[in-house]
């Protein structure tokens, strides 16, 4: 073609496919309530017309938008649980908001509201809302100047995707991750994997193109193996409902060059052409997407220098969340012994760990005796092995738990630090020897323990503080964030540092607030930054963590230390927001004595 800049010559052929509806046409007649709900909310209605525009090419499968709509509009839950009341006029509001409910009536915002529920599902918020703002950018600058292009603040886009994430958080996209990884025979690792951004906004401008110009456009992606390829299949087939058609080598360990046999599989009707084709290669120095008309290529997108990822968050539910983490260990054979042991030995863990805790809010000294005789004075520091072990056979999803297995290790670990200097279990030791051959020499071994031993000992104090949740019940579906980047979450919290060092003998004193911050580090994901002076609650992908006291009218008949969990955001006179934040408190939320 003979127009200069690729993304805008796209944007003009788009044009022609079909006559323009422009969404900004009803804005006038929108009233001042109507703009005050969305921001209340935490969005923007001209950001949202503005991404709205992005997608409105882009037609959503019938099926997929069925099945969205009704887990999102009509949730199985009891109409009293819409509302739950927190302190203050401030309810838990688990209600779809402005955003869903628009996009159900005017069909042109839907696209836009599934998409981005999806891309959230993956992708931390504020690197996909700076992949949105430098696309926008990238309109402007190639833009002639008669023609006004959109450029929302970066913030507003954050505030939509935010939105989205709150109010589709009934829907789960884990299944059909997962279902795409095993159709490929993915590592857990590969189906985290978030989108290159060559991909993404490659996507945005060829998807409705080969939608609308069907069986006359194909949209050919070379790249990496298990580079963002679960999230494409996905977006492409499942939502979109284009046939998918991934190429890819048949995995031959002794060799990482693209050579050797290859396996095709169809995402789709095999009766039909595919519509979009992954090659996928062993190795790929630089990633390409191409636009085709039969054997010719009309517009080809390479990756930018200074293009910036996009950071993966992955959502997984509280049930089965350990076994996740130790999925993305690196097994060759031996795997599902191997993860048996880990699973028990990180058992023994939080039976050593909750053995040994004590706690108080006061200095010493300062703490009055008759409290110290109470039964609720240290309620955080105290609890049931039978709760314990109702929490590991949530996390691991009932993954054969042996509590005779558990206690030998607590018995065989205990006394000890909890680091790489314990013994190697021969089942695991069988399987590092099965993975690296005769590379396995004593440094590599204690290397791969050390981060076994980490990922365990980390995951012992997340199931310490999910011991400490309230309503139990609600634990299954409670989203936590990012699995494989787990132990990064995780180091954040004090008392994952503290028994990094611990000498496995003396006691561990925590106070009431140690096991909502852990909860809370999970909620937020890599990038949220906590006060662990002044938040009392935390609000994220529709999902809030909370101290016990709220909704207890009696302070009497609270549980001092224990968290509450429930799908919905913190909502007063119909002002949404994520957090509550209490006076600030100096604390000290580890200690050893």
């Amino acid at each position: 073609m003979p127009l200069n800049n690729t993304q805008f010559s796209l944007s003009l052929e788009l044009t022609r496919l079909q006559p323009l509806q422009f969404l900004s046409d009803n804005i006038g007649s929108a009233t001042v309530d109507l703009l005050r709900r969305f921001q209340n909310s935490g969005s923007d209605v001209l950001a949202e017309n503005d991404l709205a525009e992005l997608f409105k090419f882009h037609q959503i499968d019938d099926n997929m938008a069925k099945i969205f709509e009704e887990a999102i509009v009509r949730p199985q839950r009891p109409i009293w649980t819409s509302f739950r009341p927190l302190v203050e006029r401030i309810w838990l509001d688990n209600r779809p908001g402005p955003t869903v409910m628009r996009a159900v009536k005017q069909r042109e915002y839907f696209p836009m509201v599934i998409e981005c529920s999806f891309l959230a599902w993956i992708h931390e918020r504020r690197s996909l809302a700076t992949a949105f703002k430098r696309f926008f950018e990238k309109d402007l600058e190639d833009a002639p100047p008669e023609i006004l292009a959109a450029n929302p603040k970066e913030e507003n886009i954050v505030g939509i995707i935010k939105a989205c994430e709150d109010q589709t958080a009934a829907f789960s996209w884990e299944g059909y991750l997962r279902a795409a990884s095993a159709d490929l025979h993915l590592s857990a690792g590969q189906i985290l994997s978030p989108l290159p951004p060559v991909v993404f906004r490659s996507a945005l401008r060829m998807l409705p193109t080969v939608q609308s110009l069907y069986r006359q456009r194909t949209m050919v992606i070379t790249r990496s193996k298990g580079d963002g390829v679960c999230a494409t299949i996905v977006w492409a087939h499942h939502i979109l409902g284009f046939n998918v058609l991934t190429n890819t080598y048949i995995d031959d360990p002794d060799s990482i060059e693209n050579t050797g046999p290859r396996q095709s599989v169809l995402f789709g009707k095999s009766v039909e052409p595919a519509q979009v084709i992954l090659n996928l290669e062993k190795r790929c120095s630089i990633p390409s997407v191409v636009l085709k008309a039969e054997s010719e290529t009309l517009f080809r997108f390479v990756p930018d220098i200074d293009e910036p990822v996009i950071d993966a968050i992955y959502k997984i539910p509280a049930r089965g969340f350990g076994k996740h983490v130790f999925e993305t260990l690196n097994f060759k054979e031996g795997k599902d012994s191997a993860i048996y042991q880990m699973v028990h030995i990180t058992c023994a863990f939080v039976m050593i760990l909750s053995r040994h805790l004590s706690g108080s809010n006061h200095p010493a000294g300062a703490f009055p005796m008759e409290l110290h005789n109470s039964p609720k004075a240290n309620r955080w520091c105290s609890i049931s092995e039978q709760q314990l072990i109702r929490i590991m056979c949530l996390t691991f999803d009932n993954a054969g738990l042996d509590t005779a297995t558990v206690e030998k290790y607590a018995v065989i670990y205990s006394g000890k630090p909890l680091e790489e200097h314990l013994e190697v279990p021969r089942p695991i030791y069988i399987a590092y020897r099965a993975t690296h051959g005769d590379g396995l020499d004593d440094k590599l071994l204690k290397f791969l323990w050390r981060a076994a031993v980490d990922h365990m000992r980390k995951l012992s104090v997340l199931i310490l503080a999910l011991s400490f949740v309230r309503n139990c019940a609600e634990l299954s579906d409670f989203l936590l964030c990012n699995a494989e980047n787990f132990s990064t979450i995780v180091e954040a919290h004090p008392l994952s540092r503290f028994v990094k060092d611990w000498d496995g003998k003396s006691r561990i004193n925590v106070s009431a607030n140690t096991w909502f911050h852990a909860v809370a580090l999970l909620v937020g994901g890599h990038k949220a930054k906590l006060d662990y002076g002044s938040k009392s609650l935390l609000s994220s992908h529709g999902w809030s963590v909370f101290i016990s006291t709220y909704g207890t009218p009696d302070p009497s008949l609270t549980d001092a230390g224990y968290i509450t969990i429930y799908p919905g955001v913190p909502s007063r006179d119909g002002i949404r927001k994520h957090a509550i934040i209490d006076g600030p408190i100096k604390r000290t939320l580890i200690s050893a004595k």
